[in-house]
């Protein structure tokens, strides 16, 4: 008999080798064995949203929050999604909390660094990437290059001002307190 622990392994082998279909087949035989395993509903709400099928990806998700409130993985796979359902102020509530209960969670940092970027808020998409970037998984490509798509930084201090140049070389500052909540 297999178990749950060895479904939701053949899941991300499959997962990590780009079969899609064998990854979902194997988090829903882990979640027929246990229907209380958040990683289980966590990984193939992950394959949902790969496979663009936001609806089953919201419910699956939203599955494993309810198992795991605390599931920062699983805050930031429906923070994801209901970004790309149009729902950004909830996206972007999911993210903010991925990081609250997890603050090593450079996926979720990028992330937010996304959103600040693209709602006007450089210096906070900045400190964001910056936060990814000292994670323990380091750095990501896509960071480092949304990084050097930001004007050019003077000086940069989390929780105070970050000075910075705009297009025209004019110095402007933007204050980065408040950003996240003072455990951080």
């Amino acid at each position: 008999m297999t178990t749950v622990i060895e479904q939701i392994k053949t899941g991300v082998e499959a997962h990590l080798n780009g079969n899609l279909k064998a990854a979902e087949s194997a988090y829903r035989t882990a979640i027929s064995l246990d229907e209380q395993n958040a990683t289980a509903y966590n990984n193939l709400g992950f394959v949902c949203a790969q496979l663009k099928r936001w609806g089953e990806a919201f419910e699956c998700l939203n599955t494993a929050l309810q198992l795991k409130p605390d599931y920062s993985m699983a805050h930031t796979n429906l923070g994801q999604v209901l970004l790309n359902m149009g729902q950004e102020q909830s996206g972007l509530e999911h993210l903010e909390t991925a990081v609250q209960c997890d603050a090593n969670n450079a996926q979720a940092w990028e992330n937010l660094g996304q959103i600040k970027l693209r709602t006007g808020d450089p210096a906070r998409a900045e400190y964001c990437w910056w936060r990814a970037s000292r994670q323990p998984t380091g750095i990501t490509r896509s960071t480092a290059t949304r990084c050097t798509q930001l004007p050019r930084v003077k000086t940069f201090k989390p929780g105070g001002d970050c000075q910075r140049q705009n297009s025209s070389g004019r110095n402007i500052t933007a204050n980065t307190s408040g950003l996240l909540p003072e455990r951080y």
